[in-house]
Formats: structure tokens, C-alpha cells, sequence
């Protein structure tokens, strides 16, 4: 470092500043040689960097209050002045020839300095203390435990936090070398995160905007379009900056705002998301999640504009119809009901997904034409996704009376899921051969795997036979799980799935099930029956999530889906 001087604000100050332009040179580094590893390191860094700086600004206020227990700090800065040679002790020589003393843990630090020096941008539910608490929670997790790495959040999450804390930082640290010379540093340094997360999602609200422009002032076309994000790239982050934009539309700003999902867990996600996130500026709306028929109407009826959270399902139970110009934005919902147009006649509909619909669809008539686009293709040339392996196995079973051969299965049986197909010596083959590809696999990537089953009763049997397949040292537990599983035993399961130390490595699970998952940690799923383009899309999005040494993603399919053409592009 250029200064040297031992003082307590210059050194928290240099300390900071290294720990920031580390953290974002790191990331960099990550972009150019796709170590994931790195990526690990950054967040380190650039958390360190922020602890440090909020005890920068509470030192220059009082530095007692950077120690955990403040009156035990003055205590002992008593004694050691007390002895010989220390009379002019300072406060942080403490940390030296006391071990009675700590520094503030991170939580109690950050509530600190938003209490005692009243700093806005660090209250409860304020965007950067989220956003900084959600750093917080990586790296808490890097420390102490294994780790999911979403690369398209963390991208965001840390070009996110790095304007409002530069910003606060330039209003409160009280030294003009920092301000002048190394927050411009620490800016440049990062434009690299803030180009990755921003490039390809501009552009895509740009055009989305434009196109609810166009559908708010056609006479004839009520689908504004479809915008369809892979899954993986940020897709809720795509909507949120599409909502700070559009509801300042002369169009928008005085009327609702209805978001609608199909799964209550996504409409959850997007209600915290926006309630937390969304109100920044100078419009103010009302984020509400109706509970019931009653609170929908008195929302929907209310004068004032709001952003409406609800489930497709929960709307179509309810008997009523609102005239109001709204805007309706589908969020990731791959049905279509005929009620919609009826309930909202006079809305305006565009829809944001990881799944496109089917381009002769009802939901494709009804939203509009695809208005921006994502795909699996283009993330993996990005690096935001792994590339993806597709192999076809074939497995010759005994039924009754006939030997079967995977490929030759007529379309019938293979939709009806018959006992003709699953029977014990299928399902033992099928078994054997899952278990021998996967062990191989784990050689390389100590990862998980799914088995996609087409029911309940079919992988109980599946998880029984695999059971008994113990001969192979690096395989050890596989379970049947799906959504009839009691909640608190799905819940443990998934936990133990999420570890990648956990001895349970492999997952049997019925056709929907998967759609609730996001661990990275996959790496090979086993297909063994007929499933959706939509769930081929979510899964293909889910094994590509990269991880630490994990260079590929593998489908095995038993039944001969054309990846290639309906999802790999």
C-alpha cells in the first residue's frame, strides 16, 4: 500500500480498499478461465471489503465501538496503559496484548452502524442491507459450510451492491484519498460484473418496454409478447428491471400491476423479491399478495395503483371481472386458462419465462410473440451454463411374453407407462446399468444424479433395487422421493441432497418433482420414461448450473427425446 500510516482510519481504510479491488479483480479473473473456484474467492474478498469498511466508519466516530463488548474494551485499555512502556496505548493495541477482547461480529456490526450513526442505506429491509445481507448468507456458507453458487445472482447481487455502497461510502468515510482515488479504482475494477449481468439484460427490457408500449396503444393485439430467459440467468432480476421501467409508462402509472405464476412458491419468491427491491424512486406503489377472494377484489378495486401477486389457480377460483386497463405479466406459468380474457378484458398480458411455449400454443396466441430471448445455447457460449452431453442407452427387459427393445416401444405403451414396460426384470436391468453409468461419472465429480421415474409405485421399486446394489464402493444411498413424500421428510431429504458430502448422491423422483430443485451439484439425470418440452427445458437449465470442477452436464435417455431440436438449439 501507498501509506503506511499505522492510524486506525488509514489502515481500515487501505485494508478495505485491497479487500474490495481483490474481490472484483478475482471475478475477472473467474470470467477469463471459467475456474468456478474463483468465484468462491470473490465473494470473500469483497464481503471482507465491506466489513471493513463499516468498521472504518465506526471508528472514525468512536473506535470502542468496534470492539464486540465496548465496556470490556475500556476496561482493558485501563489496565495496559497501566503498564510499563504502554502509557500511551491506543485502542487498537488491544487486539495485541489483550485476549479478552473481540472485534464485532459481522451481524451486530452491521445493525450498529445503521443504529448508531443513523446511515439509511443499512436499516432493515432497506435494498442494500438485503442485498448485503444476502452476500452475507454466501459467505457464511463458504466458511462453514458447502455452497450453491447461482452465477448469474452472484453476478448481480455484486454489481448490485457495488453503486449504493460506493455511494455511502463517498457520503460518510471521512478521508479524501479514499474518496478521490480508490473508490474511482474499485468502479473500474468492477465494470466487468456489471457488464456480465447487465448486457444481454438490457436489451431484452428494451425491447420488452417497447412492446408493451405498442400493445398498450394497438386497438387490436392484447399480448404485448413473450420474453423467455434460461433458467439460471436471472430471470426474477430480468422482471424487476422490467417494472422499474414500465410502470412509469403514462399507461402504467395510474393502474394495477398483476403478476401471475402457476406455483405458489414462485409467486412467493417474486412477492419478497419486489416487496423488498422494486421502490426506489419516486413512484409509489403498494406490493400485495391477496390471501382470499375478499382481499383480491378490494386490491383490484382499490384506486391506487398496486402490484398484485397471485396463482393462476387461486384466480381462476374466484367468480369476478375487473374492466381496468391493467398490465398482466405472466411470471414462469406454462398452462393457459380461457378465464383470463374473461376476468381481465381490458389487460394488457406479456409473459417472462424459462420455458417457451409452443409457437401454435394457446399461451403463445394469447401473450404475443417472442419479444426477447436467453437460450441454453447462448448461456453456455457466455459461460453462464455448462455444456450439456446427451446419451442415448438402449435396454433389452422380458415382459410376459415379449422382449422389448427401448427404441421399438410403440407411442402408447410408452405414454401409458404399462406394467408391460416396468416390470421387475426391466426395472432390475435399468437399475444395474443407472447405477454402473453414475458410479463412473462420480470418478470425475463427486456430484448427484436424478432418476426420473413416471410414477410413485414405479420408484419405490426403482429405490428398492438400487438398494440393493452395494458392491460399488462410491455409491452408497439413493431414495424415492416425490410430492406425495410427507413435507418435513422431503425437506431433510433435500437438505442431505443439497450436500455434496453426503453419502445421498442419487434421486428417484416422479416427472414434476424436479421443478422445485436448484442445486448445481447435478451433474447427470436419467430419464426413463416420456416427459414435457417443459420439463426438458427446466432440466436441462438445471444440470448445466455450473460448479467447482464439474466441466459437463449429462442427460441419459432411455426413451429417445430430440434435445437437439427442442431444447439445445
Amino acid at each position: 500500500m501507498e501509506n503506511q500510516n499505522p492510524s486506525l482510519r488509514i489502515g481500515l481504510l487501505d485494508n478495505s480498499y485491497h479487500s474490495l479491488k481483490r474481490g472484483y479483480e478475482i471475478w475477472s479473473l473467474w470470467k477469463k478461465t471459467d475456474d468456478a473456484w474463483l468465484l468462491k474467492e470473490s465473494i470473500i474478498w469483497i464481503h471482507h471489503g465491506i466489513e471493513l469498511s463499516l468498521k472504518q466508519l465506526l471508528a472514525q466516530t468512536n473506535a470502542f465501538l468496534v470492539f464486540e463488548n465496548v465496556d470490556l474494551a475500556i476496561e482493558n485499555l485501563g489496565k495496559l496503559r497501566k503498564k510499563e512502556g504502554m502509557e500511551n496505548a491506543d485502542v487498537m493495541d488491544l487486539f495485541d496484548n489483550s485476549d479478552r477482547v473481540k472485534s464485532v461480529g459481522f451481524q451486530s456490526l452491521i445493525e450498529r452502524v445503521a443504529v448508531a450513526l443513523s446511515i439509511p442505506e443499512l436499516a432493515k429491509n432497506a435494498p442494500l442491507r438485503q442485498r448485503i445481507d444476502e452476500l452475507t448468507k454466501y459467505r457464511n456458507k463458504i466458511i462453514h459450510f458447502s455452497i450453491e453458487l447461482d452465477i448469474a445472482a452472484v453476478s448481480s447481487l455484486l454489481s448490485e451492491i457495488l453503486d449504493p455502497l460506493l455511494l455511502m461510502l463517498e457520503r460518510e468515510v471521512k478521508d479524501d484519498k479514499f474518496i478521490q482515488n480508490r473508490i474511482p479504482e474499485i468502479r473500474e475494477l468492477a465494470q466487468p460484473v456489471k457488464k456480465f449481468s447487465d448486457q444481454f439484460r438490457q436489451e431484452i427490457i428494451a425491447d420488452a418496454i417497447k412492446a408493451t408500449e405498442n400493445a398498450f396503444a394497438s386497438t387490436e393485439h392484447r399480448g404485448a409478447g413473450i420474453v423467455w430467459q434460461t433458467l439460471g440467468t436471472g430471470l426474477g432480476k430480468t422482471l424487476l428491471d422490467y417494472l422499474v421501467q414500465v410502470r412509469k409508462l403514462s399507461k402504467v402509472i395510474d393502474n394495477h400491476i398483476v403478476i401471475v405464476s402457476d406455483r405458489v412458491e414462485l409467486a412467493t419468491q417474486i412477492y419478497n423479491l419486489l416487496s423488498s427491491a422494486l421502490f426506489e424512486d419516486e413512484i409509489a406503489y403498494q406490493v400485495n399478495f391477496p390471501r382470499s377472494e375478499y382481499e383480491l377484489t378490494e386490491a383490484l378495486e382499490s384506486q391506487s395503483p398496486k402490484i398484485i401477486v397471485s396463482t393462476i389457480q387461486r384466480l381462476t377460483k374466484y367468480s369476478f371481472e375487473s374492466n381496468k386497463e391493467i398490465l398482466l405479466v405472466g411470471y414462469d406459468w406454462h398452462g393457459f386458462s380461457n378465464l383470463l380474457p374473461d376476468m381481465f378484458p381490458n389487460a394488457i398480458y406479456i409473459l417472462f419465462t424459462t420455458v417457451p411455449p409452443k409457437p401454435d400454443s394457446l399461451s403463445w396466441l394469447f401473450f404475443g410473440d417472442l419479444i426477447g430471448k436467453y437460450d441454453l445455447s447462448q448461456a453456455i457460449t457466455d459461460g453462464v451454463a455448462l455444456p450439456i452431453k446427451i446419451e442415448y442407452r438402449k435396454i433389452i427387459a422380458s415382459t410376459d411374453s415379449v422382449t422389448l427393445v427401448q427404441d421399438e416401444i410403440n407411442d402408447e405403451l410408452a405414454i401409458s407407462f404399462g406394467t408391460r414396460l416396468f416390470t421387475p426384470d426391466y426395472i432390475t436391468k435399468l437399475s444395474e446399468d443407472i447405477v454402473h453409468h453414475f458410479t463412473a461419472h462420480q470418478k470425475t465429480f463427486r456430484g448427484k444424479g436424478i432418476v426420473l421415474v413416471p410414477n410413485i409405485a414405479t420408484g419405490a421399486a426403482f429405490s428398492e433395487v438400487i438398494a440393493r446394489i452395494q458392491h460399488h464402493e462410491e455409491f452408497t444411498e439413493a431414495t424415492a422421493i416425490s410430492s406425495m413424500t410427507h413435507p418435513a421428510y422431503r425437506e431433510e431429504l433435500i437438505e442431505k441432497f443439497k450436500n455434496q458430502d453426503d453419502p445421498f448422491c442419487l434421486l428417484i423422483a416422479t416427472g414434476s418433482f424436479p421443478l422445485h430443485f436448484n442445486n448445481p451439484l447435478i451433474h447427470v439425470v436419467y430419464v426413463t420414461s416420456q416427459i414435457s418440452l417443459q420439463l426438458r427445458h427446466q432440466l436441462a437449465g438445471l444440470i448445466s448450473r455450473p460448479q467447482r470442477d464439474k466441466k459437463e452436464a449429462v442427460i441419459v435417455d432411455y426413451v429417445g427425446h430430440d434435445w437437439s431440436r427442442d431444447v439445445l438449439y
